[in-house]
């Protein structure tokens, strides 16, 4: 017959726990006396509802049947459950010993209850206290450790984390949900990031809206006081970001929530100034003027920076136009060419750049006003009188007598409330402003890679041509000055064309408005903004710091030993040996300098036919790289006559709008 074991006498090093909470144990109270011999066992299939085992009926006690010696009855004052579920009172999880006892008593999942008498006092999980029958000799004190007790240096798996605490056990992080720049390095702390955030587009959102009642009071469709109160309240009320931001997700865009929080705000001061907010227009004409407005405000700042980087490289061709250096195609050296060359082609391109950026403020970032579905009609609705006579223009146009109804004239004056310009059609599903400002950042930002990549190869240790002003450092090699600029204007180069693509796609709307080509707009232009801001603000930097190296140049130039000036001594005997044989003896010439280790004029000097028709002089003079650079000079000067193009201010924010104080 099976009895229970003798009590341990628990040793020094295994006196008690020095855990924290307690661990859930297959074992009743150690102080009971008494212990199932099959708490270490697998349960029986009969608890969780399966086919009985012998000698047990499916509730777990003794049946008819002889008990199976290696199922001993279980003890008095044990019951079990019948299908594993936790126990129906908190129990005393000990262990099958006294120095293997948790420190302190909880309720735990166990196929076994106790009898409340088999613990005294019972167990207070939610004091903290410890079974007075189930406290180690030790007695130590609880800790917050989540491990188990030393004495069985097992750990548990039985711990519950707090619901309330953040994953991993990290504190919140203030400000987790700002888009603060971290992982775009290019944009972080720009003009351009400034422009383009959150508060600046709600700035623009609320600009819109207070320009909309205007206009209509403009053109005494509105009560001037109608437009006085949505000033007010434009400039005085606070609007919460992230509150917009959240419950734009019901309706899909953040003008909605907006337009009630303005509405509400308005009608606090002025309850009858509150029928006049958003009056007539959909949630798309507001959000997207508001986005012409942003593009306006950011361009400004785009092109000062590419004037000053414009500037910075005019300096540099006019420099060096004559400081030759190798010209590479394919990777390999080709013939030289003149850095003053290259830093003027790199100008020309963000000139170009420049003059479509420009081009876009010259021809105006259009408003958009056409109402629900494009047919200004409800303009024309709410400007029909009381007294049921139609205003002049409120009626259908047929365009024979070319007059403007309200809504078209909302929108003209509109466009100069904003200092935007007066579209010829809403634009709803009609992209071109989005698809043109696609277009524009996406050369920019191309063109200013192309400066960042030749920077990255001609900056590279074993070319070190060019060196950036103040290179960036590294985590783990003190020793370098990495190309950090061009870095970060390489990368925006490899994100705005992606970018585009998705602006570009939304062309393809459907409808008078659409499903989701919209939506889908916001995010990619104004990250497309952000980086060719950025990318131009770095260019700016790089350009005026960066270090030209004309004697590495020199010493490039002569790593081939002539190589480079092939073509002319081609162009130099070709009518004196013929063609292709002056093509042929400077193939063969130029394979035994490769083997040799040699210059080109030391293999051609070699051949009978150089020496009879060149003389020593003309040989080293054809072979010398530094004259062989064409016009490359002449180049450069045209190059630099070029000026950009002048562009207009952008819409300038009323002070009412453009100030982000009190709005997030």
């Amino acid at each position: 017959m099976w009895r229970p074991p003798a009590t341990p006498t628990p040793s020094p090093s295994t006196a008690g726990c020095s855990t924290g909470p307690a661990r859930p144990s297959p074992t009743p109270c150690w102080s009971s006396g008494r212990r199932d011999p099959t708490a270490h066992r697998p349960a029986p299939p009969a608890r969780c509802g399966a086919t009985p085992s012998p000698g047990r009926s499916s509730a777990g006690t003794a049946s008819s049947s002889p008990a199976s010696p290696a199922s001993p009855p279980t003890p008095t004052g044990i019951t079990r459950c019948g299908r594993c579920r936790p126990a129906a009172r908190p129990i005393c999880p000990c262990a099958s010993s006294r120095a293997a006892c948790s420190t302190i008593c909880s309720p735990a999942p166990i196929c076994a209850t106790i009898r409340t008498t088999d613990c005294s006092p019972r167990c207070r999980p939610s004091a903290g206290r410890r079974c007075s029958r189930c406290r180690s000799r030790a007695g130590t004190a609880p800790t917050g450790s989540t491990s188990a007790c030393r004495a069985r240096e097992r750990r548990s798996s039985l711990t519950s984390p707090d619901p309330a605490a953040p994953a991993g056990g990290r504190p919140p992080v203030p400000g987790a949900g700002d888009d603060t720049g971290l992982l775009s390095p290019v944009r972080a702390g720009t003009a351009a990031e400034a422009a383009t955030g959150d508060r600046a587009w709600l700035a623009a959102l609320l600009d819109a809206e207070a320009a909309l009642t205007r206009a209509q009071a403009v053109l005494g469709l509105a009560p001037e006081e109608a437009a006085r109160a949505v000033d007010r309240a434009v400039r005085e009320s606070a609007f919460d970001v992230r509150d917009l931001a959240l419950r734009a997700r019901s309706g899909g865009n953040p003008v909605i929530p907006l337009v009630r929080e303005l509405t509400a705000a308005v009608r606090k001061t002025a309850p009858d100034a509150a029928a006049h907010v958003h009056r007539g227009a959909t949630s798309q004409d507001i959000l997207d003027t508001a986005t012409m407005l942003v593009a306006a405000r950011t361009l400004p700042l785009i092109l000062a920076d590419l004037e000053r980087t414009i500037d910075a490289l005019g300096r540099l061709a006019d420099r060096h136009r004559a400081t030759p250096m190798p010209g590479r195609t394919l990777t390999q050296h080709a013939v030289p060419t003149t850095f003053g060359l290259k830093a003027a082609g790199w100008r020309s391109l963000l000139l170009d750049a420049h003059d479509r950026l420009a081009a876009l403020l010259d021809g105006g970032l259009p408003v958009q006003l056409g109402g629900a579905a494009g047919t200004l009609a409800a303009f024309g609705a709410y400007a029909r009188p009381d007294d049921g006579t139609e205003l002049a223009g409120t009626g259908a146009d047929t365009g024979e007598t070319g007059g403007a109804g309200p809504g078209t004239r909302i929108a003209a004056q509109y466009a100069r409330e904003l200092g935007l310009a007066e579209p010829g059609l809403p634009w709803h599903t009609l992209r071109t402003p989005v698809a043109d400002l696609a277009a524009g950042l996406a050369f920019t930002t191309g063109a200013l890679g192309k400066l960042a990549a030749d920077v990255l190869v001609l900056s590279r240790t074993e070319i070190g041509e060019v060196a950036e002003g103040t290179g960036g450092g590294s985590s783990a090699m003190p020793h370098k000055a990495n190309p950090a600029r061009a870095v970060l204007i390489a990368s925006a180069a490899r994100q705005v064309p992606a970018l585009a693509a998705v602006l570009l796609g939304s062309l393809a709307a459907e409808d008078e408005r659409p499903g989701s080509a919209w939506h889908a707009e916001w995010q990619p232009l104004r990250e497309a903004l952000r980086l060719t801001g950025g990318a131009a603000e770095a260019a700016a930097g790089l350009a005026g710091g960066l270090r030209v190296r004309p004697e590495r140049m020199r010493a490039n130039l002569d790593l081939t030993g002539g190589l480079v000036v092939s073509e002319r001594l081609t162009a130099e005997l070709a009518p004196l040996l013929g063609r292709e044989e002056a093509a042929g003896l400077l193939g063969d010439a130029a394979r035994r300098a490769a083997e040799r280790g040699t210059g080109l004029r030391e293999a051609l000097r070699e051949e009978p036919a150089v020496r009879e028709a060149l003389s020593e002089e003309r040989l080293r003079e054809l072979t010398d790289p530094t004259g062989y650079t064409g016009e490359a000079a002449v180049l450069t000067a045209r190059a630099l006559r070029r000026a950009p193009r002048r562009f207009p201010a952008g819409p300038s924010s009323p002070p009412s709008a453009s100030s982000p104080e009190g709005r997030a």
